[in-house]
């Protein structure tokens, strides 16, 4: 039996002791013709040479003389054996000092000529909102300001007219650090104010924001809610009992079961736990009388139903209680008497008060009114409903507030467009007072003797046609008030004197 043994490499037959010697020997010219035929295939070092010869060329073609050896090549990446990784970190360190860079437009916002940086650091005192500069700041959008590291807002803060007096909108609390970073001026005449100039308006450094927030042309009507600082109680300072009925002008506290006592509170003079100096605040002291459908609460409407329809908008109060209590915060849309008459539970949010006042915040998106029919008495609205006792029945709404007796102040209520709080708007007295007799008035009025008819006219046009009714007599026997439309009555007396009384017009939502 032949041995087929074959080289490791090439697979040229071998011979092997135990073949016949004839086998090995026609093994052995094989191998030797594969062999030859191998050797024939190679090429001569003459060709190898001038492939290598073209090879080279071609790598050199495109170089410059100064960088066709390798000698040259590598002196020219300065012999690092590591070009590549070094190459790859300047580029890193490149990349990351370019990101601490401001672009032409950053830049040229942020140029003020001859200005200089100035950080200032204070610790404030207990009611403490003003806080003077050594060094004038330029004006609001050159300031950072922080309050225990949290940045305000520029709505949160006003700058003098000189740029040296910081004011804060509401008093951090004592020992509170407040940070001011700020662009300074230098040079003499520099701006140290943030008025709108004609200049501003050209260069589009005028935002809505600025005329709207901070006192410009557009301030005036942020807050949707009216007589949100409780200033006008033309009715009376105080309602008790188990009745609903209408409070401070446009509030109404709604009982079912319970009972309440709302009245007008007063603020110390000079007081500093809520901002902005009010001088009244409304108190309701709800009585729960057991019942799972017994609730108490504070409502205002909002007119018409399209107010911030399919917005985000925010509520803003401040408030406290007698004990650790909660309450609860809805808006409720209303369509009108004639139609589907509301949409409930609108960003209800339930909120812990405490003993101290505190400035609540809800956010709450409405929903649109697209496709909803509306009333054709046009009392839509609105409503914000402040939750004192909820009963069993309305835990689904007012998130389990449930029943509870206390005493609860509020003060500052206000409610504007947007995700985010802006401070609480104080429009003038006299503004607000009209807005208020749109829906409620009470005059002095004098009627003349029987028999003759006369004409009087409301100070404000009412919302609609207002319900009269004569309030008081104050001399002689009364007589008759007609309403003749939304801007004026008719007055007349049964006597043969004159009388005078007072008389009220509603024209509520």
């Amino acid at each position: 039996m032949t041995i087929q043994q074959v080289t490791t490499n090439r697979s040229y037959p071998k011979p092997n002791v135990a073949n016949q010697l004839v086998v090995d020997v026609e093994r052995l010219r094989l191998a030797l013709d594969a062999i030859d035929t191998d050797m024939a295939a190679r090429p001569t070092s003459t060709a190898v040479d001038t492939l290598i010869s073209a090879a080279i060329a071609n790598v050199i073609a495109g170089a410059p003389g100064a960088l066709d050896t390798l000698d040259e090549l590598a002196a020219a990446l300065g012999d690092n054996a590591n070009f590549a990784a070094t190459v790859a970190n300047s580029l890193a360190s490149i990349n990351t000092a370019l990101g601490d860079r401001y672009t032409k437009a950053e830049a040229d916002a942020r140029y003020v000529q001859g200005a200089v940086q100035v950080e200032t650091m204070f610790t404030a005192a207990a009611g403490q909102v003003a806080f003077g500069l050594t060094s004038p700041i330029i004006n609001k959008p050159s300031a950072l300001v922080t309050v225990d590291g949290v940045v305000q807002p520029t709505s949160e803060y006003s700058i003098s007219q000189d740029g040296l007096t910081l004011t804060l909108s509401e008093a951090p609390g004592a020992g509170a650090a407040v940070r001011v970073l700020a662009l300074s001026v230098a040079a003499a005449g520099a701006p140290a104010d943030d008025t709108i100039t004609t200049p501003k308006l050209r260069d589009g450094g005028v935002t809505i924001p600025k005329l709207a927030f901070e006192g410009g042309a557009l301030s005036g009507f942020r807050n949707a809610i009216i007589n949100g600082n409780f200033d006008f109680w033309q009715r009376r300072t105080s309602f008790s009992g188990s009745q609903s009925g209408f409070v401070a002008d446009r509030w109404q506290t709604v009982v079912t079961g319970s009972t309440h006592d709302t009245s007008q509170q007063a603020f110390t003079v000079g007081q500093t736990a809520v901002p902005n100096n009010p001088r009244f605040f409304c108190r309701v002291a709800a009585a729960s009388v057991p019942g799972t459908g017994n609730f108490c609460y504070l409502r205002q409407p909002i007119e018409d139903v399209r107010t911030f329809a399919g917005q985000t908008c925010t509520v803003t109060f401040w408030a406290k209680a007698d004990a650790a209590r909660s309450i609860a915060v809805e808006l409720m849309q209303q369509f009108g008497t004639l139609v589907t008459p509301q949409v409930t539970g609108i960003g209800t949010t339930k909120v812990t008060l405490g003993t101290s006042w505190q400035k609540i915040t809800v956010t709450a998106q409405v929903p649109s009114i697209a496709n909803k029919a509306l009333g054709n008495d046009s009392d839509t609205s609105l409503e914000l409903l402040i939750w004192f006792d909820a009963g069993a029945n309305f835990n689904s709404r007012t998130a389990s507030l449930g029943q509870q007796s206390g005493t609860f102040d509020i003060a500052q209520v206000q409610i504007e467009a947007g995700p985010a709080p802006t401070p609480f708007e104080r429009r003038p007295q006299a503004v607000e007072l009209d807005l208020c007799q749109r829906y409620y008035e009470l005059s002095a009025y004098a009627i003349p003797a029987s028999g003759l008819r006369v004409m009087g006219q409301w100070s404000s046009k009412k919302r609609t046609t207002p319900d009269i009714q004569i309030e008081e007599v104050l001399d002689g026997s009364g007589g008759t008030v007609i309403p003749v439309g939304v801007n004026a009555f008719r007055v007349s007396t049964y006597a043969t004197t004159e009388s005078r009384v007072v008389i009220s017009g509603r024209a509520e939502l």
